[in-house]
């Protein structure tokens, strides 16, 4: 997937996302993409790590270094965060001891957590993703590319659901 592409599938999850919250909130919060992270950040993270970036997770943080409600509540952590164990991550500490430092994208509001499975790395680098919340493991996908469509398309069926089911209302 190249760069453009990345970019144009954060920005349409990021717009479904907040699409699908106006049927929820009437005050939604349109997701804030932060600035590209710096290389000086990409090379703090890895060290914080001990390990290269997934390419992937590094393009990601190439064009966009976090993001609030970046899936439905979940915001994507910046490397600042990551590296910072930020206290949403550390609840993850005692259900997922091997998975909670590899936490990308979390939030305390659902106990949603997006993770890298650094058990399970492909030929190119690239790290499973794990989606964990309270009742543990949800969903895994070989690659982020692959948790990213995935979760546009979970995100996309839902606002599709949400739109039809208004359309039958009575006006």
């Amino acid at each position: 997937m190249t760069e453009e592409q990345m970019k144009a599938l954060l920005d349409r999850l990021m717009e479904a996302s907040y699409e699908r919250d106006r049927y929820y909130e009437e005050d939604a919060t349109r997701p804030e993409p932060g600035p590209p992270a710096s290389p000086e950040q990409l090379a703090a993270l890895e060290r914080h790590w001990g390990r290269r970036l997934p390419p992937s997770y590094r393009k990601l943080l190439g064009i966009y270094n976090g993001i609030s409600n970046f899936w439905f509540d979940v915001p994507l952590l910046s490397t600042q965060d990551v590296i910072d164990d930020t206290q949403e991550m550390r609840l993850l500490a005692e259900p997922f001891p091997e998975l909670w430092r590899w936490a990308f994208a979390c939030t305390t509001e659902s106990y949603d957590a997006l993770t890298f499975d650094p058990s399970q790395v492909g030929d190119d680098g690239e790290l499973a993703v794990v989606l964990v919340g309270d009742a543990g493991e949800d969903a895994r996908w070989p690659t982020l590319e692959d948790c990213l469509r995935d979760l546009l398309a979970r995100v996309e069926a839902e606002l599709a659901s949400e739109q039809a089911d208004r359309e039958d209302l009575p006006q």
